[in-house]
């Protein structure tokens, strides 16, 4: 070989690999030599070049270029190094070592071709850098970047990030087609869709927060969205910003959620709470007027208390049954029964459909058949061992609208005897029957036994699932 070689720009480089000096340069390069010729073979190779390939100058005697390359990789050397010789091209590319110890060593290759005087190659010469490192964490980042994608894919929440220089969407998770109703693709599209489906009532105020939480860099904004079947979805959006290594803002992620039931949840609690705040005032008043009744027809204190206490906790039964369907409505039978279980051994029939009444009805039928049920047990049916009360009732059209029927009927009890002026048990049936529930009343004083019917008009509101079949 001919001490001197052309580079491929034509100028000269002193390159015999005896020359001192170029050994020098080559010894004292932070990145790793080698010089081969067109069969791969070893001419010059610098410590650093060892030290990255984990290999020796004795070692590398035997061996070719070819032979330390990853066995995975071998075949685009080879096509890059024939091509080299054949055509002077230079070329660069990243690829796997193979070390002696099976350790696998990522590395940068800027290999050219040295020249002779004809311009024909005649060697290479490699430069390579390890990035073996910078290969392992650009590993990690696709793995931690498909994690997070798969989480992302897959919650039930909207994850999004979004370019704030270009102001388009990078990412938006598969769930905003569900939350939004409305395709992705039209979000990658225009990274301002997902504000056209937002309620009118609530656009502008929710564009002005992201606008001004994407500069302070926290948004956080609760608002409702359309859906194309016209339905309400409330949706909770938080975002934030990320600066670049440069300190610039230019992202933004953050994510979404469906918080239709939490939100629905406390508007129905806030209702509730309205609707006890009104029970309350009204039962009061009602436990107020009863008091005052009681008192003045009670003979003595221990007549009042048995009488009133009686009286509110057939109040207190009612409400909890209305609590218990968050004051929707309450079985008929289960407030008959109610008010029959301190006084009934199995002495009474019912008769009539399952029947949910509206909170009015119930909290007036309580008092009702409270005063029933007392009377047949200090009077009537009920105040012998042998008297039994049959109760029946249905739900009966009536003029286009609904009546609601009750007959209770006492039997084998006392001998009845017409009574004198009403008290106030009387009184207060009367007055729930036919004058707070305008209905009709007929309190009958048979000497079998007391056979009050009542009939009172059914809420347009309430079901009608409990009319009869017949």
């Amino acid at each position: 070989m001919g001490s001197l070689r052309h580079t491929r720009s034509g100028r000269q480089a002193d390159s015999t690999p005896g020359n001192d000096r170029f050994a020098a340069l080559v010894r004292q390069a932070g990145a790793g030599i080698a010089q081969v010729d067109s069969a791969g073979r070893f001419m010059l190779t610098n410590q650093r070049f060892h030290d990255i390939l984990g290999r020796s100058a004795e070692d590398l005697k035997t061996l070719r270029a070819r032979d330390i390359v990853h066995p995975d990789d071998r075949h685009d050397f080879d096509a890059r190094f024939q091509c080299l010789f054949r055509e002077g091209r230079d070329y660069v590319d990243e690829r796997r070592y193979l070390r002696p110890d099976g350790v696998t060593v990522w590395a940068t290759a800027s290999v050219a071709p040295v020249l002779d005087e004809a311009g024909r190659p005649q060697s290479a010469v490699a430069v390579i850098q390890d990035i073996t490192e910078r290969k392992r964490a650009e590993a990690e980042l696709r793995r931690s970047e498909a994690t997070l994608r798969l989480i992302a894919d897959n919650v039930e929440a909207v994850f999004w990030i979004e370019d704030l220089t270009a102001r388009r969407k990078i990412y938006v998770s598969p769930r905003y087609e569900l939350l939004w109703g409305r395709p992705a693709e039209r979000l990658y599209q225009n990274a301002e869709d997902w504000l056209n489906s937002i309620h009118p009532e609530d656009r502008q105020r929710t564009e002005a927060a992201f606008r001004r939480g994407m500069t302070a860099g926290h948004y956080d904004e609760i608002f409702r969205v359309v859906l194309p079947n016209g339905g309400i979805r409330w949706i909770r959006d938080r975002g934030w910003t990320v600066p670049d290594p440069t300190g610039e803002t230019r992202r933004a992620v953050g994510i979404a959620e469906d918080v239709t039931e939490h939100h629905t949840a406390e508007e129905l609690q806030r209702t509730l709470i309205a609707e006890l705040n009104h029970r309350v005032r009204n039962t009061l008043a009602v436990v107020q007027a009863i008091a005052h009744q009681t008192i003045r027809q009670s003979p003595s204190m221990d007549a009042f208390a048995e009488s009133f206490i009686g009286r509110v906790q057939a109040l207190a039964d009612v409400h909890s049954l209305l609590t218990h369907t968050q004051w929707r409505s309450a079985d008929l039978k289960t407030i008959l029964e109610s008010a029959l279980r301190p006084y009934d051994a199995g002495r009474t029939e019912f008769d009539g459909p399952d029947l949910e009444l509206p909170p009015r009805l119930a909290l007036a039928f309580a008092l009702v058949f409270h005063e029933l049920a007392t009377n047949a047990a200090k009077h009537g049916a009920l105040s012998n061992p042998k008297g039994y009360i049959v109760i029946r009732w249905n739900l009966e059209p009536a003029d286009g609208a609904r009546r609601f029927h009750l007959d209770w009927t006492e039997r084998d009890g006392p001998k009845i005897e017409r009574p004198g002026p009403p008290r106030f048990g009387t009184s207060l049936i009367q007055g729930t029957i036919r004058y707070e529930l305008k209905g009709a009343l007929d309190l009958n004083f048979d000497p079998r036994g007391l056979h009050c019917t009542m009939s009172v008009p059914w809420p347009e509101s309430a079901g009608t699932e409990a009319l009869p079949s017949s």
